[in-house]
């Protein structure tokens, strides 16, 4: 079946990225260490990658589950070592992407995507999810609020940062030729629905809090187009 066969896909491709997010973290917690954050941020950063286990795992069970066969992670190609930030600017332009944003984004799609689940198992699964990445966007606020004000100067960069990665969203594909019902029952949404999502989010969430952290031209600078609808075949 098409859809069962998209939706399939569609969960494990999450499931590789919550799998890269343990990576992700870990590096996040050394550079913490690095940096010598306090040891509330350590904490919550290793937290964090115990919890992108547990996602993981999670949506790994939901590809399997649609695919009807085992799926799982596949060895991480990490290089010949994980690279850390050169410095504590670098580390904010990273979390500003990363964390900021990016954590944001899961926090609220996983939120909407699990407010329209009807199978069990995956609007458990997005519940879990949403509540995880907000803690998680949280720490990257934290993280970059203590940067600036230990280094103050570094507050261009994560301006620019913030603009950087809101225009470098990605387009959000859906399968052509499959149950749109079926497909927002197991915990996806509609490009359409994806879009509302992000501008609201954007709007009432990622500029209030740059308009916080680094005042009203950071905020009014914010790209205001959101990423585009398309479909794949």
């Amino acid at each position: 079946m098409r859809t069962r066969a998209a939706l399939a896909e569609a969960w494990g491709a999450d499931a590789a990225m919550e799998h890269a997010s343990i990576a992700s973290f870990q590096r996040f917690g050394l550079e913490l260490l690095r940096f010598g954050a306090p040891s509330g941020l350590c904490a919550d950063a290793a937290r964090a990658a115990l919890d992108e286990v547990d996602h993981a795992e999670r949506t790994f069970g939901l590809a399997s589950m649609l695919a009807g066969a085992p799926r799982g992670p596949g060895p991480l190609d990490l290089g010949t070592q994980i690279t850390l930030a050169a410095d504590l600017e670098q580390a904010v332009v990273l979390t500003v992407a990363e964390g900021c944003v990016g954590e944001t984004f899961a926090a609220a799609l996983a939120d909407a995507a699990a407010r329209v689940a009807t199978t069990a198992t995956a609007r458990d699964t997005l519940v879990v999810i949403a509540g995880d990445e907000t803690r998680h966007a949280e720490l990257a606020w934290r993280f970059v609020r203590w940067a600036l004000d230990r280094d103050p100067s570094i507050a261009e960069a994560a301006k620019t940062a913030f603009a950087q990665a809101l225009a470098a969203l990605p387009e959000t594909q859906m399968p052509a030729a499959i149950d749109a019902g079926a497909w927002q029952g197991w915990g996806r949404l509609t490009p359409r629905h994806q879009r509302r999502v992000v501008d609201a989010t954007v709007r009432d969430v990622i500029a209030p809090c740059v308009r916080a952290l680094l005042g009203d031209a950071a905020a009014d600078a914010l790209p205001t187009t959101s990423i585009a609808v398309v479909a794949r075949a």
